[in-house]
């Protein structure tokens, strides 16, 4: 008797990935920084303290994109810095004028934090350009789930 093939079933997490995207707000940065530096010129001017995270870093090809994370645990508000360009890869690809995304989750006050960052990164020295990113545009978002 021949066995009944099963059909394959499919995990569709898209919907997860949006109610992921719901709570996060993102910030652009152009820097030719190291990740290090950056992260160092950000703390000096911002007082937000990052420091490496090597749980959350992304292995694409043979470059390590490092992520830097800080966590407000009074606010219940997390920060991440990811890398996006190293050499001439990229972590999001369609973001080749980005060379770093600040995430922030949070259930409240991403908004009121973003409008407090972005004219504080404007002024720092080493950093070019910062901007918010809406999520929708990014095809590769994938890689900020953390």
């Amino acid at each position: 008797m021949k066995a009944k093939k099963q059909p394959r079933l499919i995990l569709d997490d898209s919907s997860l990935e949006e109610e992921f995207f719901e709570d996060i707000t993102l910030m652009g940065i152009v820097s030719a920084r190291k990740p290090h530096q950056l992260a160092w010129y950000i703390r000096e001017y911002t007082g937000y303290l990052f420091q490496r995270n090597h749980d959350f870093q992304n292995v694409k090809a043979e470059f390590i994109f490092p992520v830097f994370y800080l966590e407000e645990k009074l606010q219940c508000t997390e920060h991440f810095l990811f890398t996006n360009r190293i050499q001439k890869e990229f972590l999001i690809p369609e973001a080749k004028n980005i060379d770093f995304i600040w995430m922030i989750k949070s259930n409240m006050q991403r908004i009121e934090l973003r409008d407090k960052i972005l004219p504080k990164l404007s002024g720092i020295p080493s950093i070019d350009f910062a901007f918010d990113i809406n999520p929708a545009n990014l095809k590769s978002r994938q890689v900020l789930v953390v």
